[in-house]
Order: C-alpha cells, then structure tokens, then sequence
C-alpha cells in the first residue's frame, strides 16, 4: 500500500478483513450504531504534549517524590542484572534487555517481562516523629525562596538528597512546617495531619486484575482530647480540607470510602460500643443487643481486616470475607484515578467533618498481566479543628461550608459490541444551589475522550460561563492566557468546548475550579471566587466514547505503510470535532502500547460474551483471553497472516478456555452469585472470541464515572425531599 492510500484507507467501506481498521462506528447505550464521518481521521493533528491544568497549581506546593530504584522482583527481572553484569537500571544496556523482553511478552498474558517498577521513596509525614533534629525548617527563609531548603521546586531539591532516610527527614520537616507556621504567617489557621497506609502487597502472578480491600482509623485521639481542652467541651469531630495520595504506576485505581451509618457520625460518638453508647431509650433488649454487636463489629474492622500489616494480601483480604464484610453502606470520600502522585486541597473555608476514630474503608485495584506487582498506597490527610477562636475571641466553626463529594455512575447501562466504538451518556442533577469546586472522572484503557457539559432545568445544554481567570484552561471550560480578568488578553484562538474534558484515561484532568482565580500576587488563590455556581434542578451531562477493537492504525505500522510515530498522529481526531484538544482514536494501556479490542472465553457457540452493568456488581466476570495464535505478537503483526486476521474478526483457540472449566452467569470468580438470580452456568467452548464491553471494575470492561467536589451556597433554595442525591456522600 502506497502512502496516498493509506491516507484514502480511512474513507473506504467496510466490506473485508483489511478495511476492518477503517470505519469510524459508535452506538449509543442501547446499541444501535450510529455513522460518524471520517474524512477527518487522514488529517494528521498534533498529539497533547502539554501539561495537565492542575500542574501549574502544585508546581511550588506539591509533594511528588522522586523514583528511588527499580523493583527487581522477578526471575526477568534478575536476568537482564545477570546479563548487564550488575550494571544500573537507567543504563543503556540494562533498557536494551527490558525491551527485548517487552517485546517477547507482548499480549502474552502467559509471560513476564521486566518492567520498571517505581519504588517511591516515602512520602513526606506529618508526624513529628519523623522530621529528624537537625532537619528542622524554622523561618520562611528556611522554607521558600532563594535560601529556601522546601521551595520552590520541592521535588527536585529532594531528589538531590541521595539517603532515602535523610530525603525522607527533610521532606517531612518541609511538610511539617508548611502545614503550621507557614500557615500562621500566612494569617491563616494551621493544619494537621495524619498519615494512613495500605499495603504493602505483592500481586500474585498471573492475574490480569487484582482488587484488595481493609480497614484503617484515623488516629485522632489525642488531638480531639485536646480540642475538647480548648473548647471546654466535647469535641466529636474535626475537619478534612485535603488529602495526598501517593502509589506505584499500574494501580488502577485507589478510594477511600466513608462507611455511612451511626459508628462513624460525629453527631454521635460510638465510644466503646457499650449499650450506653449507642442503644436509645426506647430499644428493646435485643434491639440493644444487635446495636450493641454491630458496633463493636465494626469497631474491629482495622483489626480483623486491616489496610496495613503483614497479612493485607488479596486473598486474605477478599471483598466478601466474613472479615471484611460491613452492613453500612460504603461511599467515596476521597481517592486517586490512577497517578502515581494525586493531590487535592480543598478551598479555604471548605471541609468535611471526620469523626473521632473515624474508620475508613480501603479499596486498591491493580492492573497487569505480568510480574508479581508491588502495591503500596500512602495517604496523607489534612484537617483542621472543628472550632477557632475568631476576633472577638469567641469559638467558632473552623470551616464556614461543609463540603460534599458526589461519584455519578448513572452512565454505567452499556454495552459495547466488538469492533464499534460506543457513546454513553450520565446525567447528574443538583437538589440544592451549590458552588462546584472541581470535577475530574474515572475510565479504564479503551477510553478514548470523557467530557462534560452543563444542562439547564429543561436538561438542554447551558451556555459556559466566561472563565477568564489566570489559570483558566480550555480543557477546563475556560480561555487560557488571561491576565486581569480581561477578556481582551485571553487567548481567543482555543476556546473551550466542554466543561471538562480529558483524553489520559490513565491521568485523567483534575479541574481545580476553586484555584483558577489569582491573589494581588498573581499566584494561585485558595477562596471559592472560581468556584461554578449551578442553581437547584440543573445538572451537570457527561459522556464517554469507548473503542473496542476499531481503527487499528497499529496494522499499517506492520504493513511498513506508516511508522508508528505517523500512525499515532493519524488516528487522531483533530481539535474542535468532538473537544478542545485532539482526540484518539487509538486506546492505550498506561505503559503507551496499544491496546486491541476486548476477548472473552466463549460461553454460548455463536453468542458474543459480555453483560451489561452487572459486572460492576460482581455476579458477571468475563474471563479474559487471547487467542494463541496472537500471543507473543505485537498488534502491529495482526493483520500480516489468515490466521491471525481470523483471529482479530472472529476469535479462535485459546489455552486458558479450557472447554472441561465452568462459567457462571450472574457468579463471581470466588463462587458467590447473586441471591435474586438464577445461577446460569455452562462449560467454555474453548475458543477466545472478541467480546462486549460492559460496565464493571476490571480493566477489560469499562466505567464512566463523574467525581466532583462542591458546596451548598448561602443562598441555597429551600432543600429538596431528597437532601442530596444518593450519589453523594457528606456529614
């Protein structure tokens, strides 16, 4: 194929194997599929090489700590050391034999490879147990500017410490003074803060998807007994206005999820779980007895199902274990999408209350076919007392609005047939007049675009408010390039499309809206000012476009038509069609390889595996395959023999659907299936088939889920029968 035919491919019909790449199809949540023109997908447009938006607003203040060494867990791992005779993981000969075997592993869930692995050096800690003497910052001079040991550039002057103990020392100590006396000189409140840890943990080998859970209870004691010092009276909670989260790459996701319910509402302090604590007046004996049960049940969850220790293990510590198991409804309080560093601070004045011996639930997901993965999370959690002295020397609330998450998955009804790309549409209403602070999302790797938009009462797209703050951004919903509020200085050339919108399914856009205003500095403030007010009954519509197995431009590569840099910017869609930005048409894994359609084992000759939403339940779980004949190839070879181009349309046989194993619909992988269904079971046929996407938690399959970050107004209408959707979680 000439180069001018690779440009005319993508305008071809669909009418064989080979044009397969070609047509540019979605279908909308109930599946009929919908043409989208493609005469665009031959212009070439400029891949996204800028940084993310919230970049700018850590670049002086965050906490990302530099890589220390690689993991060398692996018998892979160990060989490319034996071979380099022992020489350093960056050296040129040592990524010589990593390639090699990335390339001998690709797609071949049955082979390892030697990955680098990030062993994050410990992130700074609040405690002061660990900011060493001699370490100490004691003046703003110490901390920032041109004889600042912390600031700027906070990574990079901790990188130049070589000890991982003393950068671990110093990075504390910069932590431990930004959060008190920088704060104090300021004018402001200082912070506290607590440092909770899931992991460490191995991921066994072999496991495509890994899903760990446990416990943990923030150590408050001494602080609210403190509190209550001060206050001269009992104080039952404090507030949470931030968090850090630090963990390996290929963690797919990380929540830390308040369990809703009576033991963790700071309106009632559990106590010790007797019958005093937490049975009421009118109970009777048993009524108390169960409270009484209950309570100290869930008191004991960090203990019997802990986030840290030597037996946080996936298979000891299973969602469904007796051990794990809490009745409370379980809601997200805070999490990181994926990255490796994750900060979000919350506005001044803005927080969430956090009981005594509050009890977190934690839930990590791993993703990788490939060697045993080291898993550790760090969190960091910042809080303030729940009361202040004010000016008159009167206590008062610490924080003038409580803050709200919400975690929208209404989205989650589709399913994706093999070889289209689909659309799917959410729709999350407010009850109440709220400022929204920030809004990012969650997606797994063939998620191509996820943007969102703001709808009216009628449900009709509303108009964008003009953002012209300092650090407003087109991905945003804002112009970029701004200078005063002066809509003249702006960059009118981008102007933005969506109220979010993000393409890095991996990394998806965190928009601090909150943070795009400027102080009289002209440095990135911390008030409500860029806050997005939406009134009571609008909403805010998302969307997520998925590719399941279209448009392998990674064919043309093999077919030597294209390089793999052309072919990169050719599966493109050029900016202002569906976004601000470019868009892919190609999915990716986080490590940038290409990623081919989803394949199931078989259940039912003839029948295309995959279920809508019940996946994200639990009770359906495809098993993942690859048809034998692709394993060890990259994608880029797909479609270079009969065999393999069979395989890519229709499947074929794969070792691992095995036709003697059984399959259960509407069961798990550990055997629970669903009380209100029937189990429907059967044996695989032993052909690997391309499958449906469905919405479930396992990297094959896919979510669209909206997180956002908000607070009611002052002028807040009068509040709806429903106080806040059940998406939404706050005390």
């Amino acid at each position: 194929m000439s180069r001018q035919d690779a440009e005319n491919q993508p305008q071809l019909q669909p009418s064989t194997l080979a044009a397969q790449s070609v047509p540019f199809e979605r279908h909308d949540a109930l599946g009929p599929r919908v043409r989208v023109v493609l005469a665009a997908l031959a212009v070439a447009a400029a891949s996204r090489a800028e940084a993310h938006h919230w970049d700018w607003a850590y670049a002086d203040q965050g906490h990302a700590m530099p890589v220390e060494s690689w993991e060398l867990s692996s018998a892979e791992c160990q060989a490319c050391v034996t071979q380099t005779s022992g020489a350093a993981p960056d050296s040129a000969a040592f990524q010589q034999c990593i390639n090699s075997q990335i390339a001998a592993a690709q797609g071949d869930p049955t082979k390892t490879w030697c990955k680098p692995q990030p062993l994050i050096s410990r992130p700074p800690n609040p405690d002061p147990n660990a900011c060493l003497a001699g370490d100490e910052i004691t003046s703003e001079a110490d901390f920032q500017g041109a004889t600042g040991q912390c600031l700027p550039n906070f990574t990079e002057k901790m990188a130049a410490i070589s000890d991982p103990a003393a950068r671990y020392s110093k990075a504390s100590c910069c932590l431990q003074y930004e959060i008190g006396p920088h704060q104090v000189a300021l004018g402001k409140q200082p912070w506290r803060g607590y440092q909770l840890t899931f992991g460490p943990y191995f991921m066994r080998q072999g496991v495509n998807d890994e899903f760990s859970i446990g416990y943990a209870m923030l150590p408050n004691d001494a602080n609210l007994d403190a509190d209550t010092i001060t206050a001269g009276s009992l104080q039952t909670y404090e507030y949470m206005i931030g968090f850090e989260f630090w963990q390996y790459k290929g963690s797919h996701h990380f929540i830390m999820d308040d369990l809703l319910g009576p033991y963790n509402d700071p309106a009632r302090p559990r106590g010790s779980c007797t019958a005093a604590d937490v049975c009421d007046a009118g109970d009777s004996p048993d009524v108390c007895a169960q409270k009484t049960s209950d309570c100290q049940t869930f008191q004991n969850l960090p203990s019997t199902c802990p986030a840290s220790g030597a037996n946080v293990d996936p298979s000891q510590n299973d969602a469904n274990s007796p051990a794990c198991h809490s009745t409370m409804q379980g809601f997200p309080l805070a999490g990181s999408p994926g990255p490796s560093y994750f900060p979000v601070p919350y506005p001044d004045g803005v927080g969430i209350k956090i009981a005594r011996n509050h009890i977190f639930r934690m839930t990590h997901h791993l993703q990788h076919w490939f060697d045993p993965q080291h898993a550790q999370v760090w969190i960091n959690v910042y809080t303030l007392p729940a009361k202040r002295t004010d000016a008159s020397q009167n206590l008062v609330e610490s924080v003038s609005k409580e803050a709200h998450v919400f975690f929208d998955g209404s989205a989650s009804a589709f399913l994706i047939p093999p070889h289209t790309i689909g659309h799917t549409q959410g729709l999350w209403v407010t009850p109440r007049n709220i400022e929204l602070y920030g809004l990012t999302f969650h997606s797994h790797k063939r998620s191509l675009l996820v943007d969102a938009d703001l709808v009216g009462v009628d449900g009709n797209p509303k108009a964008l408010p003009l953002r012209t703050y300092k650090y407003s951004h087109p991905y945003c919903g804002g112009l970029s390039g701004c200078s005063g509020g002066d809509l003249s200085t702006c960059d009118l050339s981008r102007p933005p499309m969506h109220l979010y919108e993000s393409t890095d399914w991996s990394d998806h856009e965190q928009c601090p809206y909150w943070r795009e205003d400027a102080d009289a500095n002209g440095n990135s403030d911390n008030d409500t000012e860029g806050a997005i007010l939406i009134k009571q009954g609008e909403g805010i519509r998302y969307e997520c476009w998925v590719n399941n197995g279209v448009l392998p431009f990674q064919a043309l590569v093999g077919a030597g038509v294209m390089s793999p840099e052309e072919a990169e910017q050719q599966a493109r869609l050029r900016p202002y069609m569906l976004a601000a930005q470019s868009v892919p048409l190609q999915p990716h894994d986080a490590f940038g390889h290409v990623v081919r359609g989803k394949f199931s084992c078989e259940e039912i000759p003839g029948v295309v595996p995959g279920f809508p939403a019940a996946g994200a339940l639990g009770y359906y779980g495809n098993r993942p395959c690859l048809p034998d004949v692709l394993k060890g190839v990259d994608p880029s070879q797909d479609l270079l023999s009969t065999d393999r181009a069979e395989a890519i349309a229709v499947g074929g046989v794969a070792a691992e659907c095995d036709p003697t194993a059984q399959w259960h619909q509407f069961c798990n992988p550990e055997g629970y299936c669903s009380p209100s269904s029937f189990p429907f079971e059967g044996n695989y046929t032993g052909k690997c088939v391309p499958a449906s996407i469905g919405f479930a938690e396992t990297e094959d399959d896919e979510m669209c889920i909206l997180l956002g970050l908000y607070a009611f107004t002052n002028d807040d209408l009068v509040p709806s029968p429903i106080d806040r959707p059940p998406t939404d979680v706050g005390r």
